[in-house]
């Protein structure tokens, strides 16, 4: 041993425990291997105090070297304070500690065992791991479960070496029958092999999984194929092996295992008569998954079965195939033809929750019979012999209708509707055409037709109140704003629209022209165009528009005055009109200006009369010449 590193071990035993303290951090980061001093600081251990034990065992560890190995199992075994700091100690010393460690082996009780076995597995040799799994033989179920946990943490980060070195040594170990046929250990074994997670391990799983061995063999055989690293392809091939499983009475020890083992597995319609019997299981789980499956394969057969569960009058029944129902497309067709049979109630609602995500896969015709079905209970022909329940019923069924139509894209609904209210209106009803659109607002399909429809048939039965408070918060005049403000409707085109609708009264036409007449640019024109309309006719609101034209300038009044008016007329114009009105003005040429050389006003000349005789300056035609 050097002198320098001689003058530190002495600190070791010094009286002042901080000394002592720094000189083992400074062996620590040192880590001399020299025998001598290994010795000295494994004697140091013997008598030191409780300060410096920590930092004596860490430099042992960090030295790393067999004897400092070897001085440490001592604490390991003693389970004492120390003996979780010598633990994590030797994990530094690697292979140097494996094998005090593996002596240590069938005399620690399991829980420092698992310990063991951990900083024994992190080395990834052979004769470790070959160790550790034959002492599995005979032992019992806390051993066997020690070392089972100790391998599993150690397999934390590991590399392909370790990984390599465990494959290989859990082979052997299967065909040991001194192994395989004691059951603790056999179980053991597969777990390990489930941690460790490859696939060349299946057929040593699998075999176990039979009638022949015990309940609690196929239990953990299953649970550990389940912990393989297995593709759906390759677990959809285990599916003969492991659905017939799913109908064992033993739900908790067999069923259910089984079901986690092939639940991510890809089953085809060869398995479709056997997750039908699953329909019938008590176990939740595995009638949801069988529904799920059967949703996916989405054969006519396995629909009419999934339906049917929908009547059941078990509630979990009924959300399960609701749930499997709703993940699949194909599922659409059958969930509308359903909405469309029921009258209302719990299970309408039921079935729309369930074609909700699927509204978009709706087929085309379908969709069209839902809009109709919608129409139809949203204004029957008679709801006054109905009763409260009939009522209730309708609702539910139109509320579930109109649900799906807001998750889907199918126009039908707004088309259908549309077409209704147009019909209501002109036949005196605008109340209920409003209503009726008015419940569908925002669906797919709504657009500026409908924002129309819906405003004309709001104000149509409104109080037409011509006081500009009341019309600047009606919401149904700013509808109409926006459509024909943005630019969407020209001034032109909507008030074609307009004029041609024959069920919208006179009145109806002067209230829209007195409101927008008094807005700007293309609002103004629209509201211009109406009232000019009516100011054609001979009525009493042809005559209110003409006044109104007149008050706001549009229309001259003759023998009146109209310069107020026009000014605010000229206020109210477009930006075009404007541009337009500057431009002209520009164009007019200006008065010459006067001579600046006379800067006295001039004298008024009285003009003199012509002199229409002879004699007195000239005749007429002289006069004309001049």
């Amino acid at each position: 041993m050097e002198d320098s590193l001689s003058k530190i071990a002495a600190f070791i035993n010094a009286k002042d425990s901080r000394l002592a303290c720094a000189a083992a951090v400074v062996l620590t980061e040192l880590a001399p291997r020299d025998p001598q001093l290994t010795k000295q600081l494994a004697a140091a251990l013997d008598h030191a105090d409780g300060v410096r034990r920590p930092f004596i065992i860490e430099a042992l560890g960090r030295i790393g070297t067999a004897e400092a190995a070897a001085a440490l199992v001592p604490l390991i075994k003693s389970e004492g304070p120390s003996s979780d700091l010598a633990l994590r100690a030797i994990a530094h010393t690697g292979s140097a500690a494996l094998k005090p460690l593996l002596k240590l082996v069938g005399t620690v009780p399991p829980a420092l065992l698992e310990r063991i076995a951990e900083c024994a597995g992190r080395t990834g040799k052979p004769e470790a791991f070959a160790a550790l799994l034959g002492h599995l033989q005979g032992a019992d179920v806390d051993i066997c479960r020690a070392i089972r946990n100790g391998l599993r943490t150690a397999m934390t980060n590991c590399d392909a070496a370790f990984k390599e070195h465990l494959r290989k040594q859990l082979e052997k170990s299967f065909k040991e029958e001194a192994l395989t046929k004691h059951h603790p250990s056999l179980i053991a074994l597969m777990k390990v092999a489930g941690d460790l997670g490859d696939i060349s391990m299946q057929k040593n799983i699998t075999d176990r999984i039979r009638d022949s061995y015990p309940m609690n063999v196929r239990r953990a055989a299953l649970q550990s194929l389940t912990l393989l690293h297995l593709s759906g392809d390759q677990r959809g091939r285990l599916a003969p092996l492991l659905l017939p499983l799913l109908l064992d009475r033993d739900i908790s020890n067999i069923a259910e295992p089984a079901l986690e083992a092939i639940r991510q597995g890809q089953l085809n319609s060869d398995h479709q008569a056997i997750l039908r019997k699953m329909l019938t299981s008590t176990a939740h789980r595995i009638r949801e998954f069988a529904m799920q499956q059967l949703a996916v394969l989405g054969s006519g057969r396995t629909m009419t079965d999934l339906i049917a569960c929908l009547d059941n009058p078990d509630r979990a029944i009924r959300e399960e195939a609701l749930s499997a129902l709703s993940r699949s497309a194909t599922a659409s067709g059958v969930l509308a033809e359903r909405l469309l049979s029921l009258d209302g109630g719990e299970a309408a609602l039921e079935t729309a929750k369930a074609l909700t995500p699927q509204a978009a896969h709706i087929p085309k015709k379908l969709a069209e019979s839902l809009a109709d079905k919608y129409v139809a209970l949203a204004i029957p022909e008679s709801r006054k012999n109905l009763d409260l329940d009939a009522l209730r019923k309708s609702d539910e069924a139109r509320r579930a209708i109109l649900t799906v139509f807001r998750a889907g894209t199918s126009p039908a609904l707004a088309e259908r509707v549309l077409e209704t209210a147009r019909k209501l209106r002109s036949k005196d009803e605008p109340q209920r055409a409003s209503d009726l659109l008015k419940a569908i607002q925002g669906v797919a399909g709504w657009n500026d037709d409908h924002r129309i429809e819906a405003s004309l048939a709001a104000i149509t039965y409104g109080p037409k109140d011509l006081a500009r408070s009341v019309r600047v918060n009606d919401s149904h005049l700013r509808a109409l704003e926006d459509v024909i403000g943005s630019g969407r409707r020209s001034a032109k085109d909507m008030a074609k629209l307009i004029l041609k609708d024959s069920s919208l009264s006179k009145r109806m036409l002067h209230y829209l022209g007195f409101h927008f007449v008094e807005r700007m640019q293309n609002e103004r024109q629209f509201g211009q165009m109406l009232l000019e309309n009516l100011a054609a006719g001979r009525t009493e609101e042809g005559k209110l528009a003409k006044e109104k034209l007149i008050i706001e300038g549009l229309l001259k009044d003759k023998g009146g005055k109209n310069g107020i008016l026009e000014e605010r007329a000229k206020v109210m114009l477009a930006p075009a009109d404007l541009a337009a009105s500057a431009a002209a003005t520009t164009a007019r040429p200006r008065p010459r200006p006067a001579s600046r050389a006379s800067t006295k006003p001039h004298k008024k000349v009285a003009a003199k009369k012509p002199d229409t005789k002879k004699g007195k300056g000239g005749s007429l035609k002289s006069r004309a010449a001049k």
